[in-house]
């Protein structure tokens, strides 16, 4: 079992029983108690759950929920297009890009010219598919276990497989942005892909409409000075573009009408 699988296991025995103990976490995921610890913290970081003397207590439920791939690609499609054509700035010909999942990295893969000649890494099918219509491409997706209603691969082997790669820029996704935390998601699938994405790659561009700077997240992905550029659109508020620009950020604003 992957530690997203014994993540969610854990969340669902812990919201049943209010209280779950160390020893009924190691007997129902056959882990040790260290393995225990270290899956419970995530969920206490994530204010899900709050450790005690002999487990954990059952908090609430995560305040947002995670949008399935169809669902993302209708919301704020206009800010997805114009940040993705903004973000082609970083697509030198001749680079290795990795590509992470979400709807404004697959909008970037579609504007993507066909006479630019890359090498692009990515675990979404979509962005492959996408992508395989470029004959200068050449295209590694991620293998893995394909997870339902989002089109992606995920945990052992695309981790190990991606974990092989470097490239020159990497373009992210993401759920939630928040100025004291980083940036972070709802689900535990892709938070390990979306790190060593970032640890792997020369340079990392964030892809976030406005909204995304008004969302919780349910996971810690990494903290914004991992980030050299985001890039958003104009409706996101002046506050937060100011801090942002005070965290010595780059931040990429584009129009709307």
């Amino acid at each position: 079992m992957i530690r997203a699988e014994r993540i969610e296991k854990i969340k669902e025995l812990a919201r049943k029983q209010d209280i779950i103990t160390w020893e009924e976490i190691q007997r129902c995921l056959n882990v040790s108690k260290a393995t225990a610890q270290r899956d419970v913290e995530i969920l206490c970081n994530a204010s899900v759950l709050q450790k005690t003397r002999g487990g954990a207590i059952y908090i609430q439920e995560p305040d947002a929920r995670e949008l399935s791939l169809a669902a993302r690609e209708i919301t704020n499609r206009e800010e997805k297009r114009r940040i993705a054509a903004a973000a082609l700035e970083f697509v030198e010909p001749g680079s290795t890009i990795m590509l992470d999942s979400g709807s404004t990295v697959l909008e970037l893969a579609r504007q993507i010219p066909a006479d630019i000649p890359l090498t692009a890494i990515t675990y979404e099918l979509p962005t492959a598919v996408m992508l395989d219509s470029n004959p200068n491409a050449e295209i590694y997706l991620l293998g893995g276990k394909l997870r339902r209603n989002f089109e992606a691969c995920h945990g052992y082997f695309a981790e190990n497989m991606l974990s092989q790669f470097h490239a020159s820029v990497c373009f992210l996704g993401i759920d939630a942005v928040n100025i004291q935390n980083g940036i972070g998601q709802h689900n535990m699938y892709d938070v390990r892909i979306k790190q060593i994405m970032i640890e792997n790659s020369a340079k990392v561009i964030l892809l976030a409409d406005h909204s995304k700077f008004t969302n919780m997240a349910f996971i810690h992905v990494a903290s914004l000075s991992q980030i050299d550029v985001i890039i958003t659109d104009s409706r996101l508020d002046k506050s937060i573009l100011q801090e942002l620009d005070r965290q010595g950020i780059r931040v990429i604003i584009v129009p709307m009408e």
